[in-house]
């Protein structure tokens, strides 16, 4: 089991990653949600957000591939 406690900050931006996909279970790519707004709506389930899936190429780059 794992508790997360973050500060909050005056954001301009909000977005939840995953650096282990939750969907393929492929270490080398990373999902980013972002909702419009503030991520609390995104984090209870109430909205949905944009989803932009990152690789990781030979020299070590991370890139969108997907959104």
């Amino acid at each position: 089991m794992a508790v997360v406690v973050m500060p909050m900050l005056d954001a301009q931006a909000t977005g939840i990653a995953f650096t282990y996909n939750p969907r393929s279970s492929r270490k080398d790519r990373l999902i980013v949600h972002t909702p419009r707004g503030l991520g609390e709506a995104l984090v209870s389930g109430e909205a949905a957000g944009d989803d932009y899936l990152f690789a990781e190429d030979a020299t070590d780059v991370w890139r969108v591939v997907e959104h």
